[in-house]
């Protein structure tokens, strides 16, 4: 996690330093399988101007940091949800119909924005 606040530019040193913060690009480039000359560069970029303007090269870094959750909360709700689809009344479901389900409950739209029809093909 230290090395998400690299891009914090309210972590920076005062004083520029050469090579400030390669490594962490590099190790952020490594856990997210991008081009890690491409993001240093970016990187580079971004820190002399003392963050004032974020270089579009470098925006896919900071959007693969915004996905990372920060706790197991919405993975536990997953699986919680799945245990209720799962009950004993239920148990002739298959498991497509069931990762359909889940799918449904946790990104589809509250139902008091109108009916949602789903056929489940049964054959």
């Amino acid at each position: 996690m230290s090395e998400f606040n690299i891009l914090n530019k309210d972590s920076w040193p005062i004083e520029h330093q050469p090579g400030y913060g390669e490594s962490e690009i590099k190790s952020l480039c490594q856990r997210f399988g991008l081009n890690e000359a491409l993001y240093v560069n970016a990187f580079c970029d971004y820190y002399e101007n003392s963050g004032t303007s974020l270089p579009p090269t470098i925006k896919p870094l900071f959007d693969c940091i915004q996905l990372v959750p920060c706790s197991t909360a919405e993975c536990e709700r997953g699986f919680s949800h799945m245990n209720i689809i799962l009950e004993d009344r239920c148990s002739r479901l298959l498991i497509p119909h069931i990762s359909a389900l889940l799918f449904i409950k946790l990104n589809g739209p509250p139902l008091s924005n109108g009916i949602l029809v789903i056929m489940l093909d049964v054959g």
